[in-house]
């Protein structure tokens, strides 16, 4: 299953916020078996949000977005979604009779719109902030999940979909050596072409870590261990 990420915040574009976001929902899909084949970083402007859900519908098997969920002038995600999927946004009851009755907000007045999603949306419980998350249908019917960008509110909600999230789950090994990257082409070549995994090489300070990966864990441990045997290696 390939999955495109969508953040959004203009504070990800000036660099005042790091994008911790798309980095935990990559190892969560991971874990899942599913890949992430994109990752796109947007600005607070409806027009690049319907953008980029025009162009990674065609292209991805689902959608997560990130980012500007909530009642201040700058959370357009739900506007930008909404003018996306070709569905207005309207007070989803399900949602309005959730947080009406959840102990935290029964006492809070809500701000206008807290509580609208774009028609037809299935509602994702904010059991950590206000704003509830949304999954809708693209109008290429692939599925959006509407995440909010706080990372504590996203997580939660992302455990109420991982579910849906799935795939080949893959065993991934990383080792370490200090021989220089241009010596083990060599090695990597072989790899590639007798062990059904694939490599992944990070140069650091003294050495290349590398990242053995297959969907037969067998067929990696063989890998791992014949790559031992041509150059030192650590764990």
């Amino acid at each position: 299953m390939n999955i495109a990420i969508i953040t959004i915040g203009d504070e990800l574009l000036s660099g005042d916020t790091v994008n911790t976001n798309a980095t935990w929902i990559c190892a969560q899909l991971t874990s899942c078996g599913a890949s992430t084949g994109r990752i796109l970083v947007i600005p607070d402007i409806i027009e690049e949000i319907v953008s980029a859900i025009h162009e990674c519908q065609s292209k991805y098997e689902a959608i997560i977005i990130t980012g500007g969920l909530g009642p201040t002038h700058d959370d357009i995600t739900l506007e930008g979604v909404s003018k996306a999927v070709g569905q207005p946004l309207e007070p989803h009851e399900e949602a309005k009779r959730w947080l009406k009755k959840h102990p935290r907000y029964k006492d809070r007045k809500l701000s206008p719109g807290t509580a609208e999603l774009p028609r037809g949306s299935l509602m994702i419980k904010n059991t950590v902030g206000v704003a509830p998350g949304a999954i809708v249908t693209t109008q290429n019917e692939v599925p959006l999940y509407i995440l909010p960008g706080v990372p504590s509110e996203m997580k939660a909600m992302f455990e109420q979909i991982s579910s849906n999230f799935s795939g080949p789950i893959k065993t991934r090994v990383f080792v370490f050596t200090q021989t220089g990257e241009s010596r083990l082409v060599k090695h990597f070549d072989y790899l590639l072409t007798n062990f059904d995994v694939t490599i992944g090489s990070y140069p650091q300070k003294g050495g290349v870590k590398i990242r053995i990966e297959g969907t037969d864990p067998t067929n990696v441990e063989q890998a791992v261990s014949w790559l031992k045997n041509q150059i030192p290696l650590s764990e």
